[in-house]
């Protein structure tokens, strides 16, 4: 079928993407476990928007494109880390994953932005009003 082609063109494209050291990183760990707040253990803390169970970041990427463009909500996440610890990496592959469908691609828009600028912003308007 055309599209398990041009899936096994885009796998093959960002694979070598990574071997190549383009804008990935070793440390990014994209299989890490995802664990809901407030639990206990190692791992990203997060939550699928959609309610389906998910156990790493890739699964929770995956989940919000689908709870976006299949179930037809609007999603909004933002990604809050330490220094170093692959935030760019994980929203260039967001950006990467929004290209594997015709659907993700034409209608996604992946930001990427220091919330520190918004405070930093000038103007008598509250944070939220910035944002």
């Amino acid at each position: 079928m055309p599209e398990d082609a041009g899936k096994k063109k885009f796998i093959k494209d960002f694979l070598q993407r990574v071997k190549a050291g383009e804008g990935f990183i070793e440390d990014i760990w994209i299989e890490r476990i995802v664990r809901l707040p407030g639990s206990i253990g190692e791992g990203s803390t997060a939550r699928s928007l959609s309610g389906r169970p998910i156990s790493n970041i890739t699964e929770l990427l995956e989940d919000d494109l689908r709870h976006t463009f299949d179930d037809g909500y609007f999603t909004f996440r933002f990604v809050a880390a330490l220094v170093g610890s692959g935030k760019t990496s994980l929203l260039t592959y967001l950006h990467e994953l929004t290209k594997a469908k015709l659907t993700y691609e034409s209608f996604s828009v992946v930001s990427r932005f220091q919330l520190s600028d918004l405070l930093m912003t000038g103007g008598n308007q509250g944070f939220t009003v910035k944002l």
